[in-house]
C-alpha cells in the first residue's frame, strides 16, 4: 500500500509520527497500559509496514557496542523471508541467518543483497538437528509444501511452492544438517539468538546444553508451543522471561520481493523486537520470573480463556507467541 503514496508525503507522515512519539512524556509502563504496546514497538511497526526504509525510526534500539568496527553477532534460526534478519541488519548487527526452505531463503537473499555484498550477512540453507551427523556434511531429506511447513509465508498467497529442476528449488531437497551447538562453536557467542524453527526449536535448545554457560547467547527467543521450551531455557541458565505476541508483526508482501512465481501476494510474519524492547503481553516492559511466566503461558493456552477472548477479538484463537529470555534475574 505504501508504494501508492508519494515518497515526500510518506516521509512527512512518518516524521510527524516519530516527533509525536518523542514528545510523549509517559513512562514505558504507562504507555503500555494505555496502548498495549511499547513506544519502540510502535516505531518498529511503522518501519516494518513502510518498506523497512526509514532506518532512523530504529534509533532508540541501538545495540550495545554496535559500531563500524564492532558488530554484535545475531544468529537467526528460522529466518523465513528475512523480515527479522532485515531488522538485525538495520540495527547494525552481523547476522548469520539459517533457513531450511530454499524459497524462503531466496526471499532473504533478494531482500538483503547489500548485506551480502558488505559481508555483514551470512545465509545458510541448513536443517537444524540435535547433533551434527558424523562426517559433518551428511544430507537430510526435507519435504516442503505451503500447507504443512510454516515458512511465515502463510501459504504463500495460496500459490504452490516453486518446483524447478537441478540447481534451483524443488519440493523435496537434501540439506546439510547442523546443530545450534555447532553454529555457536564455529561462530562464537551471539549477543542474541532467535529460534523459530518449528519442531527443530527444541532440538536447538537441547544442543545448546553442551555449551559452557559463558558461551550461551546473552538473549534468546523461541516460539513457544508448550511449557517444555520454558523448562529448557531455565535449564540453560536463563532467569528472566517475557512472552510476546507475534500477530502484530504480520506483513503483506509483493511476491516480486521474494521472486516466487505464481503468488499473487505473500503473507509474512516476524518475531519483531527482542530483549528489553520486547513487549510482554501482561507486564509490558518488565521481565518476569519463571513461575509468573509459566502461569501466564498456561492462562494464554487455556482453551476457555482463548474462546472467551475470541468472542470480542476473533483473532485470539489464531494468536501465537514467543518467549524471550535473558540470564540476569528480573
Amino acid at each position: 500500500w505504501y508504494s501508492e503514496i508519494p515518497a515526500p508525503m510518506m516521509l512527512g507522515h512518518v516524521r510527524v509520527f516519530k516527533e509525536m512519539m518523542e514528545s510523549c512524556d509517559l513512562s514505558r509502563g504507562s504507555f503500555f497500559s494505555f496502548v498495549g504496546l511499547l513506544p519502540e514497538q510502535m516505531l518498529y511497526l511503522v518501519w516494518l509496514t513502510t518498506g523497512q526504509r526509514f532506518r532512523w525510526l530504529l534509533e532508540p534500539l541501538a545495540l550495545p557496542e554496535a559500531s563500524f568496527l564492532s558488530r554484535p553477532l545475531i544468529i537467526d534460526i528460522g529466518a523465513a523471508g528475512g523480515l527479522d534478519t532485515a531488522l538485525y541488519m538495520a540495527l547494525g548487527a552481523r547476522v548469520v541467518a539459517v533457513e531450511a526452505n530454499p524459497a524462503a531463503l531466496n526471499c532473504t537473499r533478494n531482500r538483503l543483497q547489500q548485506g551480502l555484498r558488505t559481508g555483514n550477512l551470512d545465509l545458510r540453507n541448513f536443517k537444524i538437528v540435535s547433533t551434527r551427523p558424523a562426517g559433518g556434511e551428511l544430507k537430510r531429506t526435507e519435504s516442503f509444501d505451503t500447507l504443512s511447513h510454516a515458512l511465515d509465508f502463510e501459504r504463500a498467497g495460496e500459490a504452490d511452492m516453486p518446483i524447478y529442476e537441478k540447481h534451483n528449488f524443488t519440493t523435496t531437497i537434501r540439506l546439510p544438517a547442523v546443530s545450534c551447538f555447532d553454529l555457536i562453536a564455529d561462530l562464537g557467542k551471539p549477543f542474541y539468538m532467535k529460534i523459530d524453527a518449528e519442531e527443530a526449536t527444541e532440538k536447538c535448545l537441547y544442543s545448546m546444553s553442551r555449551l559452557p554457560p559463558e558461551w550461551r547467547p546473552t538473549i534468546v527467543s523461541a516460539e513457544i508451543a508448550d511449557a517444555m521450551i520454558l523448562e529448557l531455557l531455565w535449564a540453560l541458565g536463563y532467569r528472566s522471561f517475557k512472552i510476546t505476541r507475534q500477530s502484530p508483526n504480520v506483513l503483506r508482501t509483493s511476491p516480486v520481493v521474494c521472486n516466487i512465481p505464481g503468488a499473487s501476494q505473500l503473507k509474512e510474519s516476524a518475531s519483531g523486537l527482542f530483549g528489553d524492547a520486547a513487549t510482554d503481553v501482561e507486564s509490558g516492559p518488565a521481565w518476569n520470573s519463571i513461575e509468573d511466566t509459566l502461569n501466564l503461558f498456561y492462562m494464554l493456552m487455556n482453551p476457555a480463556v482463548r474462546s472467551g477472548v475470541a468472542r470480542w477479538f476473533p483473532s485470539a484463537n489464531a494468536e501465537w507467541f514467543d518467549v524471550h529470555a535473558r540470564q540476569a534475574p528480573p
